[in-house]
Formats: C-alpha cells, structure tokens, sequence
C-alpha cells in the first residue's frame, strides 16, 4: 500500500483506468493466436482493425 499511495489516491480522484487499452490488447493478442499464419499483411491489419471495432460497427 505505501509503495502504491500516489496511484491509489490519483485513481480515486480521477476515476480514470487503462481498461479500455488492456481489453484492445486482448483482442489483438486472442486475434493473432487465430490467426498466426495470414500470409497477406494488409488482410491482417485490416481483421485487427475490425476485430477491435466490432462494437461500433454492429451499434
């Protein structure tokens, strides 16, 4: 706890986390597992970009 005590109180006043970045992270990573050999690097940018889009999209 005292190692954490600016983090701590920062996150109390703010509200703010990196939750968002850290869930983007998981797709690309679940997304690369599934897709480890994609020969064509436009083909899989593009699948990473709707895969962490998908939200938007279908709303």
């Amino acid at each position: 706890m005292r190692n954490w005590n600016i983090e701590i109180v920062n996150y109390h006043q703010c509200r703010w986390t990196n939750a968002t970045v850290e869930g983007r992270h998981n797709r690309i990573k679940a997304f690369q597992r599934r897709h480890y050999f994609t020969r064509n690097r436009s083909r899989y940018k593009a699948g990473i970009l709707i895969e962490c889009n998908r939200h938007r999209m279908l709303g």
